[in-house]
């Protein structure tokens, strides 16, 4: 390929990846290989886009937006496809089956394999492997090696990798029916992770429909109904103005500012939390003065219906998008009516005659007015109890459900490095040497300087290539 040549830098990836050849210890009849000695290095293009001409066809073209979606796998089809025309009035060229891509810009590091001829943008350098090196290994150790690609890419606005590195890339070459055995190990425990996943992921829905049926037994109550408004001492929502400035950091005379995002069911989200200057606060004090323990709901916007208690014992503006609502204790247990808010029959009552089109929202008409049911104080402590201990229970469950998912989360770069170094299938003695490849590289690289190392798919052979598909 023709532009900057290698650099002659070395940089050690991690596991199995470099730029140059690093001094690292490989295991038994593994080499360090340069990879455009054993793979042809081709880029992509596209074609001009004032040309309505050159897109739409039969020839997929995949961008880096594709890539996302099929990271570490095969990929069949793209979003947009372009022709004949188009590659024949560009740099893009028609890349074959199986070919490795590898995106270099702003998106680093996502890895897939051509599952049929494809050209592709220039954000990617492709990789067409000869017969030493099996494609999906390669692609392994593009996955392996993310956070080295991403280490070694420059720029601020958009990073890249540059060729000089690209064409400097070695990497850990184990004899080839080495690397099919370390390719079918790995896909079989990758197989057997998504079946596993697959099970895993109804346990999050299983825990929310039970803590649902928790709340809906809880509420299954003869009690009489009141109105809110007359067992709180206020209902009261936030600013109706945004402040001129907000502070990422707290400062001297300035005060949280909780809005929607900041409420989740059953407790604030306080890791994004930003400051207001005591003018925009005093705009609001004493109308609205949240106290710790005071219930706290979401009228507007995305999280509408969301309900917990206030965490925090220090003064702290409200958006509108938040209601305070200070009940009367002796009356109305906070708990309780948060738990309320949370079941179907409670957020129904809330929710039934929202207003607004884009942004759905309860007026506080409508919150002061919602009937809810009022045992006793002692029986809304018991409801309040055996909710709570139930929730204990569900939520140990899912704390087990989230240390296993870590756990099976972390399995593949755990399986990537074991095969990268040598551990995860057998070492035969009937595998060879993959040293004894050097010479068959070696002649590779002397015929390669008689010609161009880009793959070129001669236009007069477009058509019957497309047609290989």
């Amino acid at each position: 390929m023709s532009g900057k040549k290698a650099t002659s830098n070395i940089i050690p990836g991690k596991y199995a990846l470099s730029v140059g050849k690093p001094n690292i210890n490989l295991p038994k009849n593994w080499i360090w290989a340069k990879l455009d000695e054993i793979a042809t290095l081709a880029t992509g293009h596209t074609p001009s886009r004032k040309i309505p001409a050159y897109w739409g066809g039969e020839i997929p073209w995949m961008s880096v937006g594709d890539a996302r979606k099929f990271d570490g796998k095969k990929i069949f089809s793209t979003k947009e496809y372009t022709n004949e025309l188009g590659i024949k009035n560009s740099a893009a060229v028609l890349l074959p089956q199986n070919t490795v891509c590898l995106s270099r810009t702003a998106s680093i590091g996502y890895s897939i394999i051509l599952g049929k001829p494809m050209a592709t943008s220039q954000g990617f350098v492709n990789w067409i492997c000869s017969d030493y090196l099996l494609p999906r290994y390669l692609q392994c150790i593009f996955l392996i090696e993310k956070q080295f690609l991403y280490e070694i890419s420059e720029g601020t606005a958009h990073t890249t990798i540059y060729f000089p590195e690209v064409k400097a890339f070695h990497i850990a070459l184990p004899p080839p029916s080495e690397q099919n055995r370390i390719v079918i190990k790995l896909d079989a425990l990758f197989a057997k992770l998504e079946t596993i996943k697959t099970s895993m992921a109804t346990v999050p829905l299983l825990l929310k429909d039970f803590r649902q049926q928790v709340l809906e037994s809880a509420f299954k109550i003869n009690s009489k109904k009141v109105e809110l408004i007359s067992v709180c001492f206020k209902i009261q929502d936030g600013a109706h103005h945004p402040p001129k400035v907000t502070y990422s950091i707290q400062l001297t005379n300035t005060f949280p500012y909780i809005t929607s995002k900041n409420i989740r069911n059953n407790y604030m989200k306080l890791d994004n939390v930003q400051y207001v200057d005591m003018d925009f606060h005093n705009t609001i004090y004493p109308r609205c003065t949240p106290e710790f323990g005071d219930v706290l709901l979401t009228k507007d916007g995305a999280n509408t219906g969301n309900v917990t208690l206030n965490e925090l014992d220090v003064p702290f503006s409200l958006l509108s998008s938040v209601c305070l609502i200070k009940t009367n204790k002796e009356k109305l247990i906070p708990s309780y009516l948060k738990y309320y808010f949370q079941s179907n029959v409670g957020l129904s009552e809330l929710l039934g005659e929202m207003t607004g089109t884009a942004i759905k929202r309860i007026v506080l008409k409508k919150i002061k007015a919602t009937k809810i049911p009022l045992p006793t104080i002692q029986e809304q402590h018991v409801i309040v109890s055996r909710v709570e201990s139930l929730f204990d229970k569900a939520n140990a469950i899912e704390k087990q459900y989230e240390s296993l998912k870590a756990k099976i989360d972390n399995l593949p770069q755990a399986f990537l490095n074991k095969a990268f170094k040598g551990e995860l299938s057998e070492q035969l003695d009937s595998d060879g040497d993959a040293r004894e490849l050097l010479k068959e590289i070696e002649s590779l690289k002397n015929n390669a300087k008689s010609k161009s190392k880009e793959y070129k798919v001669p236009k007069e052979k477009l058509r019957l290539v497309a047609e290989t598909k």
